[in-house]
């Protein structure tokens, strides 16, 4: 229920940035809006606002703007302030806006994720950063923060050469030297064989830490 919930909210989100971009530039463009509604359907609450009636309607799937004039059909299409009217090149932002918009909240949505959160930077060194559900290097018991020694006898001390032993050794049984506060032990597992890939997985996440990004950086 809590990811449909999400998922309407985000899809919502997305709609109501698009059509704002269209109503925007429409506004601007001397067009008038006849309705702005954030779903389809009959309206649920609504208010008028300068001739221009804001809605929240029954069905929550989409949205959209209503301008005077939007088709060659309609009787007002070549009235003064109607979509038709204006020339072709004058038209053309305000049906591009919408996207223009998404494309810039996906800008602002991503500056603030790198600037709060910062980015995951890998450390290339044989230790676990953290385990997958329901595969081999969980269920074995290996741990976070382990630093793995060796796998299948080989020496490895990169992540870059514990990922290709790994690889290799798909359905494979394996013994795995790791350790552990200091202390050393062998844990025996099986990677995981992925046939279309033809590679063995452990379920093991690479070792790395997040690191803050500034304001500037963040923004390129």
């Amino acid at each position: 229920m809590i990811s449909f919930l999400a998922i309407l909210f985000t899809f919502s989100l997305v709609i109501f940035v698009h059509e704002l971009g269209h109503f925007i530039v429409a506004v601007k463009s001397g067009v008038t809006v006849k309705k702005f509604s954030l779903g389809f359907g009959p309206e649920l609450i609504g208010f008028t606002r300068k001739g221009v009636r804001y809605r929240i309607s029954a069905i929550p799937m989409g949205g959209y703007v209503e301008m005077k004039g939007q088709s060659i059909e309609e009787e007002d299409a070549l009235e003064e302030g109607s979509f038709m009217s204006l020339p072709p090149l004058k038209r053309i932002p305000i049906l591009f806006a919408g996207a223009g918009m998404n494309f810039l909240m996906g800008i602002i949505i991503f500056f603030f994720i790198f600037l709060s959160a910062g980015v995951y930077i890998q450390t290339n060194i044989a230790q676990v950063g953290g385990l997958m559900e329901g595969f081999p290097a969980q269920a074995a018991g290996f741990e976070e923060g382990d630093r793995i020694l060796s796998s299948g006898g080989v020496e490895v001390s990169t992540w870059d050469d514990l990922s290709q032993e790994i690889s290799i050794r798909g359905g494979i049984e394996t013994e795995f030297i790791l350790e552990r506060e200091g202390e050393s032990f062998s844990i025996i597992s099986v990677p995981k064989l992925d046939t279309e890939l033809d590679r063995g997985f452990m379920g093991i996440i690479a070792p790395g830490e997040y690191v803050g990004m500034g304001v500037f950086r963040s923004l390129k």
